[in-house]
């Protein structure tokens, strides 16, 4: 479900208003474009030349809304995994990090050219893993919980960040972890969902097996 509550028609209008006029004058400009577009929005063209790609239609939609709700969450995609047993951190980070240098997706953000919108397209990058221990909590499951929520609130920056994932492991206490996903619909949604996990679980115990073959040696 959304974690922000709706906004009407009144509240859009009265946030363009305190955008300035030039902001004002781009906004309308490429929501009349949309509507020109009419019922393209599920077209895709490739093209060969990818500096400055135009943002797809789903795309511009949550670029509008950034832009009219700085710092909204609404199509942030948690997706958290229960871990239990032991844990190899090294594999399951590299594990991250082999799916964003894999999919484009995720390191797809967005800038402006001559004031219009366009895909930039980031180098591969190695995701963080931070760590956080909280088998001395009192109450560690209760924590781990605010924890989630916190990482699920916290807003992306399609012109800032370099890519469109956020992850964190929370160590609830022994050999049982609750790893953090944070994703941003605008290089993810609901369907890839499984696809990713699936991947992630293929990689990590490829690299795992790897790790401890190489102890063994």
């Amino acid at each position: 479900g959304s974690v922000e509550p709706e906004i009407s028609m009144t509240d859009i209008e009265e946030r363009l208003a305190r955008l300035s006029p030039a902001k004002q004058a781009l906004l309308r400009e490429r929501l009349k474009s949309r509507e020109k577009a009419g019922g393209e929005e599920g077209l895709v063209f490739r093209q060969e030349n990818r500096e400055g790609l135009p943002l797809s239609f789903a795309q511009e939609r949550i670029w509008l809304h950034q832009q009219l709700v700085p710092g909204s969450v609404v199509y942030n995609r948690p997706a958290n995994l229960r871990l239990r047993g032991p844990l190899e951190m090294e594999s399951l980070g590299e594990a991250l990090t082999q799916i964003v240098c894999r999919h484009e997706s995720l390191r797809t953000t967005a800038g402006t050219v001559d004031g219009a919108p366009v895909q930039c397209i980031h180098p591969p990058v190695r995701v963080e893993l931070p760590l956080t221990n909280l088998s001395g909590e009192r109450e560690p499951e209760r924590r781990a919980q605010e924890l989630a929520r916190e990482e699920a609130l916290r807003p992306f920056d399609l012109e800032e960040d370099a890519i469109m994932l956020r992850s964190r492991l929370l160590r609830i206490g022994g050999e049982e972890h609750l790893l953090l996903l944070t994703f941003h619909h605008f290089a993810f949604d609901a369907w890839s969902n499984a696809v990713m996990l699936g991947e992630l679980r293929r990689n990590y115990e490829a690299l795992a097996a790897g790790a401890e073959g190489a102890e063994e040696g």
